[in-house]
């Protein structure tokens, strides 16, 4: 009996053992991962139609009328309209020429700023 003492238990082995297997595999996993392999370049891809932007829906006849005469007779009497009416509560400060604002809407628009769209109406 003296020697059943002194033997050491096998259960007590198992934890420590199993715990030391699982990280030599998670150190091993981290210190190897599995390389990335591309995706071969030649692969076809679907082709999707190109969306297009809706149309902008007033929100008022104000913003109906305003849209009208933004087709009809252009930018500047479509703001004019809106400022008249109330629906632009005060007018747009000048940008001045120089400001990088300035050159990057000349960069984009033009000249004459004509590509302008007035998707928030």
């Amino acid at each position: 009996m003296a020697e059943e003492k002194n033997k050491p238990k096998k259960k007590l082995f198992i934890k420590p053992i199993i715990c030391t297997l699982i990280v030599i595999a998670i150190m091993f996993v981290l210190l190897f991962p599995i390389p990335y392999q591309p995706q071969p370049k030649n692969l076809p891809t679907p082709k999707r139609p190109p969306i297009k932007p809706k149309p902008p829906t007033p929100s008022s006849t104000v913003e109906a009328e305003a849209l009208k005469i933004l087709e009809a007779n252009g930018t500047e009497a479509a703001f004019n309209y809106a400022l008249k009416t109330g629906l632009i509560k005060e007018p747009l400060p000048p940008i001045p020429a120089n400001s990088t604002l300035y050159k990057s809407l000349i960069k984009t628009y033009g000249k004459k700023l004509e590509k302008l769209s007035f998707d928030c109406w």
